[in-house]
């Protein structure tokens, strides 16, 4: 249902690419939509922001997740198209959606923070629970932070350690830290 409303999504926006980038064309028979999004994010960090918003397009198009990020960059930091916090919170949302990790992440801490949405530390948890269930341990460390600080929770500095151990035990040398192991 997600891949389907995402792919409505895709379809009806105003912003997809246009055929300025026709030194690279894109050619993508026989790639998988994995190797798509890598030659996005190869061409992001080549800072050549035009192909990698093709790339990224054509690989969340197939419903890849990574490349929904990728777009999520693009568009979060302005790069070959205007900065637009709402599109960018828009392609996180459609990454977190189809299991990235660091989308869920993310929004997460806009939540946190109220960076492009309205400071909601119930909501904050619910995405940094939804990253932890997949064992993210960047979350796992966001929400040891709430109960630590009781944000949007009942401060909780036993509930903050449980989770620091989680994290260490999954192998994250700063929550091993924190916690002193």
């Amino acid at each position: 249902a997600a891949y389907k409303r995402w792919s409505d999504e895709i379809k009806n926006s105003k912003r997809i690419a246009s055929k300025s980038a026709s030194a690279n064309d894109f050619e993508a028979k026989g790639l998988s939509p994995e190797a798509m999004a890598k030659k996005g994010k190869d061409a992001y960090d080549a800072e050549n922001y035009v192909v990698a918003r093709g790339w990224f397009e054509k690989a969340a198009a197939l419903g890849n997740a990574d490349a929904m990020m990728g777009m999520s960059w693009i568009y979060g930091n302005g790069r070959d198209v205007p900065k637009d916090d709402t599109e960018a919170l828009r392609w996180r949302r459609m990454a977190a959606e189809n299991g990235n990790t660091d989308a869920m992440w993310v929004i997460g801490t806009a939540y946190e923070e109220g960076k492009g949405v309205s400071k909601d530390y119930a909501e904050a948890m619910l995405w940094y629970k939804k990253a932890a269930d997949r064992k993210d341990t960047s979350a796992m460390r966001s929400i040891a932070d709430l109960y630590e600080k009781g944000r949007g929770v009942t401060k909780d500095p036993a509930e903050a350690m449980r989770w620091l151990q989680k994290a260490a035990d999954l192998g994250d040398s700063f929550a091993a830290y924190f916690i002193g192991a």
